[in-house]
């Protein structure tokens, strides 16, 4: 079965006016549009539409609820659909973040529903007992994104540069000094250690100033232009914020077309820019650390985030097949495929279980082994596992979000 889904965008300070609605043929609204979800999360599950007619519940967990097996397959260990897809537009930074693994996860939902916090308190950080591995695809130009820590050596050359290039403030000399100073020669397995003293409350506030003096007097140039201009953005939207600090040693990438970020548990990230096909585990987990007015969670952030160098943290698509490329990693539980057809070449993704399917560009045809219907750009169909394969033609291109495995 392909069932039509679609939901309300979430109305957050940092999205924009226009990325959404413009990628599904509406006018702007007067609120910024920042994340619009695709599945059957509880938070907010997707409505079917049209449900009304064919005698369906209206909202897809509902759907999933009344018939597991025919909406997950036979073979699911889990009645919940194992992952999520979003439209997430960032106009403004996202939190500094970072998600737990399974474990963490079970165990922290357990703890706090101990405690009597409920469930959607602003007070709680776990909301639910699953991990939350992502990967983030752009839609349109690039997405920027702080993502994992880099080697201590490389953030000292960036100060080195601030302080070459800042002028002789003493204060700033010396907040750069004493970073540095924490930072040279220090081996990666060390760098908890500095991020524990950068979000310390305690920390002299001149370590901060000096940087934003840095930061604001520098006119970015050479290699590391980037990673200024962000920063400097970064302090003057967050004033005050010492997540600043921890920006600092992060890693600064940028996504183009035909790449992936993958962001597994631990793996501290911040979205900074940009309109991008979000696919995560079906979870709402998130521990922060900061530029956020949400709560932050320093010690759990330091428990739970991995501070080792991260590798290949950005990939580029597979190419599996006439038409298809693919986006996948063995530890998560759902695989990317972008399918493209124009000029008579169809392409097909065989499935192991549920899919939603997300129109990109054109008017492709979208055919099952029972049902078969267009999807334009901007509008999502849950795919049923009774349908085996997907196949599309015509012209356009969609993304496929399809269950790897259904477990937990």
């Amino acid at each position: 079965m392909l069932l039509e889904i679609a939901n309300q965008a979430k109305r957050y300070a940092w999205g924009s006016l226009e990325d959404i609605p413009r990628f599904q043929g509406r006018l702007p609204g007067e609120y910024p549009e920042a994340e619009l979800w695709l599945g059957a999360h509880p938070v907010s599950p997707s409505r079917i539409v049209g449900s009304e007619n064919v005698n369906e519940p209206l909202s897809l967990d509902g759907f999933i609820a009344r018939r597991p097996e025919f909406a997950l397959g036979a073979d699911r260990s889990s009645d919940d659909l194992p992952f999520l897809v979003k439209l997430l537009s960032a106009r403004k930074p996202l939190s500094i973040q970072v998600h737990p693994d399974a474990t963490q996860a079970r165990e922290g939902f357990a703890a706090e529903s101990l405690l009597g916090i409920p469930v959607d308190s602003s007070h709680r950080t776990y909301r639910d007992p699953r991990a939350k591995p992502e990967m983030v695809l752009p839609l349109s130009g690039r997405v920027d994104a702080l993502l994992g820590f880099r080697h201590p050596v490389w953030t000292v050359r960036l100060l080195d540069y601030l302080l070459e290039e800042s002028g002789n403030s003493p204060t700033t000399r010396k907040a750069l000094n004493f970073l540095r100073s924490r930072l040279a020669g220090l081996k990666m397995s060390a760098l908890r250690s500095v991020v524990v003293d950068l979000t310390d409350p305690e920390l002299p506030m001149y370590v901060y100033d000096g940087l934003v003096s840095a930061l604001s007097n520098v006119v970015p140039g050479g290699s590391w232009a980037k990673q200024v201009r962000s920063l400097a953005w970064v302090a003057q939207l967050f004033p005050g914020d010492a997540g600043l600090l921890v920006a600092l040693l992060m890693n600064h990438v940028t996504l183009h077309a035909g790449q992936a970020a993958f962001v597994g548990p631990g793996l501290a990230h911040a979205y900074l820019h940009g309109f991008a096909l979000e696919v995560m585990g079906a979870s709402d987990n998130v521990v922060r650390c900061g530029l956020t007015e949400k709560m932050v969670g320093r010690e759990e952030f330091l428990r739970v985030t991995d501070f080792q160098a991260s590798a290949s943290i950005v990939r580029q698509a597979t190419e599996c097949a006439r038409g298809v490329s693919s986006f996948c990693h063995p530890e998560f539980q759902f695989t990317i495929s972008i399918l493209t057809s124009r000029g008579g070449c169809a392409s097909s993704v065989e499935l192991n279980g549920p899919a939603i399917a997300v129109g990109l560009e054109g008017s492709p045809l979208l055919r099952g082994r029972l049902s078969e219907r267009p999807l334009t750009r901007g509008r999502a169909l849950f795919v049923t596992p009774d349908e085996s394969a997907i196949h599309s033609s015509g012209c356009g291109t969609l993304a496929l979000v399809a269950a790897s495995s259904i477990g937990d």
